[in-house]
């Protein structure tokens, strides 16, 4: 299954991906990266989820639904490929 998962840099939002991907499924994750809370510890939450191939971002997000709509079918795209 094929997951969009927003905020995915967070603290939550990372552990789903990685419990996600642990799991079988492709994950795509968006995420503001907002300098509220220190952009380099979000990064580091995503560490092992940008290492899994079943993983794809769209950092930082854009904010539009439509930009995580194409991240979506990219991800369909390259699944098929």
């Amino acid at each position: 299954m094929r997951v969009l998962v927003t905020g995915c840099a967070g603290f939550i939002g990372s552990h789903l991906c990685e419990k996600l991907l642990e799991d079988g499924h492709e994950v795509v994750g968006v995420d503001a990266l907002t300098e509220y809370y220190d952009p380099g510890l979000k990064f580091k939450n995503l560490e092992r989820c940008l290492d899994s191939s079943g993983f794809v971002s769209t950092l930082p997000a854009s904010g539009s639904s439509a930009a995580s709509l194409q991240a979506l079918n990219r991800a369909g795209s390259k699944k098929r490929s």
